[in-house]
């Protein structure tokens, strides 16, 4: 399998022309995808744009036109310097550094009315495997929900 189609194979294409990264994430709030890349481990965008467009300009960075840090499609993405990444990036999101949080994340498994449901539910008495089976999530996600320790982005 060549390298390209190992990648394309953790990218999940959407109506709108994104190109959701699948796989493996990583940055403070796991907000970028990260591959095995030819040795290395970078930005899961940055190897779509080697294969697909070649090299980056030295000390450039990958821009996100669209806003969402987990897409990979090259035609949502340009070089730039760091502080035009900055500076966009905290325009794209309403002066906010990091992506949409709750139900207007990408990959948010439960609403926000759910969790604060599953929250009351557990309150209330009900058990972790009961909610886990209602919600459909593991129950170790259930658990990290009530200790407010995650979201429900399990997708």
């Amino acid at each position: 399998m060549s390298e390209l189609d190992r990648i394309m194979k953790k990218i999940r294409k959407t109506e709108d022309g994104h190109w959701l990264w699948t796989g493996s994430r990583c940055g403070t709030n796991r907000e970028y995808g990260q591959v095995r890349f030819r040795g290395t481990k970078p930005v899961a965008h940055r190897a779509v744009w080697l294969l697909l467009r070649g090299p980056i300009p030295d000390g450039l960075d990958l821009l996100h036109q669209c806003g969402q840090t987990l897409c990979v499609n090259p035609d949502h993405l340009r070089p730039g310097t760091p502080t035009q990444n900055l500076l966009e990036a905290l325009e794209v999101r309403g002066g906010k550094h990091w992506g949409p949080r709750g139900d207007k994340h990408v990959h948010s498994g439960l609403k926000d009315a759910e969790i604060e449901q599953l929250r009351t539910d557990h309150a209330n008495g009900m058990k972790q495997v009961d909610l886990a089976r209602k919600f459909n999530l593991h129950q170790a996600h259930v658990s990290m929900i009530i200790n407010k320790k995650r979201r429900a982005n399990v997708a």
